[in-house]
């Protein structure tokens, strides 16, 4: 690596980590929202495709389509359980909760959303950060012998 990359390697992660920490928290924020004062809707599917990551993982995702209290209709996509596929493909339907103030803000129910992890990869980036910028300032340190 070249000397401005090896210096800058240390604040770089440490902002990433910020970075991370700040959507960890807002999908937190929504999450408690949802929780408190979500509305409750039935969503019918669309299309469901299935994918499958590096791991031979499978996940579903379904294209949604819901009608709010106040007779606002949506459509998303999300991730939709294993258990909940079958349901949808019969023509069934799958809860979601929605902010009635905002109904943008969606969830399917027993999906649970990344904050945490967002939150841990950010605190995670943040050490890794603080350690290589206080390695760099104490290895120059003991190269000036200062």
């Amino acid at each position: 690596m070249t000397r401005p990359v090896q210096l800058l390697m240390g604040p770089l992660l440490f902002l990433c980590g910020i970075v991370f920490l700040y959507y960890g928290q807002q999908e937190a924020s929504k999450a408690r929202a949802l929780a408190d004062h979500g509305k409750t809707a039935p969503a019918q599917a669309i299309s469901i495709t299935k994918t499958r990551n590096q791991l031979g993982i499978d996940s579903y995702r379904a294209e949604l389509t819901f009608v709010a209290a106040d007779g606002f209709k949506m459509d998303l996509f999300s991730e939709v359980p294993e258990s909940s596929v079958e349901t949808l493909k019969r023509g069934g339907s799958v809860d979601l909760r929605y902010l009635p103030e905002d109904p943008n803000q969606v969830e399917v129910v027993g999906v649970t959303g990344g904050a945490d992890n967002l939150r841990l990869m950010g605190i995670g980036l943040l050490i890794v950060g603080a350690i290589v910028s206080w390695w760099k300032i104490f290895r120059k340190g003991a190269r000036t012998g200062g």
